[in-house]
């Protein structure tokens, strides 16, 4: 894990730590990438273009969100229950 995921998951409480950790965990498993490179496209889709008009800046950024619900929804078909599941977007959500 890295120093930033140390540092981000260590300011939570124990139980809501170990939660995201896993829940975050999950998403790099589903994603296949890892947190790092999750987080610098993150940053690359949030980041204005030069000379890319509004709409396709904020089509974008909205990026992640769209993943978000196709995770959740993998959750779900995986037997996750519907609060773990939100709880684990959570994490990835705060982790953004």
């Amino acid at each position: 894990m890295s120093k930033f995921m140390e540092e981000f998951l260590g300011s939570l409480s124990k139980k809501t730590g170990s939660n995201w950790k896993r829940g975050i965990n999950l998403f790099v498993e589903w994603y296949g990438n890892p947190v790092n490179v999750i987080l610098q496209e993150r940053k690359e889709d949030l980041t204005p273009r030069e000379n890319e008009n509004l709409i396709d800046q904020k089509n974008r950024a909205g990026r992640f969100e769209r993943e978000l619900e196709k995770f959740h929804k993998w959750m779900l078909g995986k037997g996750y229950t519907i609060n773990t599941a939100r709880t684990y977007c959570t994490a990835v959500l705060q982790l953004f």
